[in-house]
């Protein structure tokens, strides 16, 4: 609840608030900085302009307390984790390339990070996987997506694959049709 306890004392007229990098502190409760800065910047027409943090740097800033401190960043750390801006749902991969705003209440480049991450694994989408591999330069029909998008949904559960994995379900579906 530090987070949503310092906005609350924002709002109601404090001139100033405490909080940590990644709420690191000696115990817990202590308001994360990356979090509280995103929600006044995101929310200005409640909060007003309180806060001059340049929020591009809070995803660097971040990464290296946790380097210095040895204390890891979640994956799933609001703001900062790695997984913050990933997602293998087809319909989530979809949505994201029709129209970032979709599903992102921001966008990565407002906080430092290095962008959206389409994971292709057993629940993405064949837009996701056409999309990947145009990025990869790899030509392929579209018939042939949905032949290595079947493949890669054959794969155990969990199997997130990586560009050369990609590159060789698609030379194998390739040389299968040649």
């Amino acid at each position: 609840l530090a987070v949503a306890n310092t906005l609350a004392a924002i709002q109601e007229g404090a001139n100033v608030v405490q909080c940590t990098v990644n709420g690191i502190g000696e115990r817990g409760g202590n308001a994360a900085l990356e979090e509280v800065a995103m929600a006044l910047a995101m929310h200005e027409d409640q909060y007003g302009p309180v806060s001059r943090i340049d929020t591009t740097k809070l995803v660097p800033l971040c990464r290296l307390v946790s380097e210095l401190t040895g204390i890891p960043l979640p994956p799933n750390k609001a703001v900062s984790g790695t997984n913050m801006f990933a997602t293998e749902a087809g319909i989530h991969q979809d949505g994201l390339l029709k129209n970032p705003d979709t599903y992102l209440c921001y966008r990565p480049e407002q906080v430092g990070a290095e962008g959206i991450r389409l994971l292709l694994g057993r629940h993405s989408g064949r837009r996701a996987v056409a999309h990947r591999l145009g990025e990869l330069g790899i030509s392929v029909m579209d018939e042939q997506v949905l032949e290595i998008l079947n493949a890669i949904k054959q794969l155990p559960k969990g199997t997130v694959i990586d560009d050369e994995v990609l590159r060789l379900i698609a030379e194998e579906i390739r040389a299968a049709r040649a």
